[in-house]
């Protein structure tokens, strides 16, 4: 048996009811007032067709003025037909901050709705555009991540992300989803989104970095996930330093996902400066067949060139021979970069700058010529 409406819901339906005379300066849309789509919209006995196509004349309408905003607001919460609550969710959603009244409204949906796509839309709604002001849903939206319809949880996940730093009282609930390795791989999102909040809002390294490295050290992940961690691990620095292994070891892994291994590599050479760690791997990363891991691999291992000397060597080879010439020039600018400790490139250098084929290559190698010359 459905709930009947609260008195107040009540009250405001009766306000909503088309007058007598209908307000001046109505908004008219296919034939209709603004006052008399929203009676068409409220009045159950019209069909699901008729209120649908309410919905669309009063987004057409916009939110210019409460009525509106009311209307849809009941529509919302008492509607009997879960597609017309789902889709008064979804229009309240395109409208965005202009809808920003409805926010309690939408949260109140999110939480206690009974279908899961009314859910989602109510999740969706609060993201986006609305973000800005949905930081008054962060509690519900936190609450949406143990959702029980898995696109529920991938659109709070959404919405928090959209929120930013807003969505820091959420956070403890973020971590949990992202420990909940139980989810699909088709349920995967979510928890994207939340390894990539986790490491935006997580101040305390002690407690995250542990989770974000055991999800990249996990084969059996999400290549997705293990991304989304293997990046949210770089914003800890030095702090995610117990990280470099696991880092270390998905760059190493030829067999592991190629966006994943990218990102595991920039973000070892962010936790760790430690040569005898970081070298090995960017070192073997060098030898891979993938351009963008090789550019990123010299980008990694020129910082370390002061400590170790083979890395100079080893620029230099890749400056004059890589089959990639973003290879070529990241080598040059980071021999450039290291200034006196590259003083036995120069050679190279000055050979490429006057010879190479590629304008370039000349230009990167002179403007690292005259790094190397200002050097002290």
């Amino acid at each position: 048996m459905r709930h009947l409406p609260s008195l107040s819901l009540l009250a405001l339906f009766f306000c909503l009811a088309v007058p007598a005379t209908a307000p001046a300066g109505e908004k008219e849309v296919g034939g209709k007032k603004e006052s008399e789509w929203l009676k068409i919209l409220l009045v159950e006995k019209n069909t699901a067709k008729e209120r649908r196509l309410a919905l669309t004349a009063l987004e057409i309408i916009g939110p210019k003025g409460d009525r509106v905003l009311q209307g849809l607001t009941v529509a919302l919460l008492k509607d009997a037909d879960p597609e017309i609550r789902r889709e008064t969710a979804q229009t309240l959603g395109r409208m965005g901050d202009e809808a920003k009244l409805t926010i309690p409204a939408l949260a109140r949906s999110l939480t206690e709705d009974k279908d899961g796509p009314v859910r989602e839309a109510a999740a969706q709604a609060l993201s986006g555009s609305m973000a800005p002001h949905s930081k008054t849903a962060v509690t519900e939206l936190g609450k949406a991540l143990k959702d029980s319809y898995a696109p529920t949880r991938t659109a709070a996940a959404l919405a928090l992300k959209d929120l930013g730093v807003e969505a820091k009282p959420a956070l403890p609930q973020l971590i949990e989803l992202l420990k909940d390795t139980k989810q699909s791989d088709t349920e995967f999102a979510a928890r994207v989104y939340a390894a990539q909040l986790v490491g935006r809002l997580a101040a305390d390294a002690e407690l995250a970095v542990p989770i974000l490295a055991g999800i990249v050290a996990a084969k059996e992940e999400n290549p997705l996930v293990r991304t989304a961690a293997a990046e949210a691990l770089g914003r800890y620095g030095a702090k995610a330093e117990s990280a470099a292994d696991p880092l270390a070891q998905a760059v190493s892994d030829a067999k592991a996902d190629s966006a994943l291994r990218r990102a595991a590599l920039v973000s070892l050479g962010k936790v760790s400066n430690d040569v005898r760690k970081v070298w090995p791997t960017a070192q073997l990363a060098l030898k891979d067949a993938d351009n963008t891991l090789r550019s990123q691999a010299v980008r990694v291992a020129g910082p370390l060139g002061k400590a170790e000397k083979e890395i100079i060597a080893t620029l230099e080879s890749h400056a004059r021979m890589d089959s990639s010439i973003e290879v070529r020039i990241a080598a040059i600018q980071e021999l450039g970069q290291l200034g006196a400790a590259a003083k036995a490139a120069e050679a190279t250098l000055r050979e490429l700058a006057q010879n190479d084929t590629r304008p370039a290559v000349r230009q990167a190698a002179q403007a690292a010529l005259k790094s190397l010359a200002g050097a002290p």
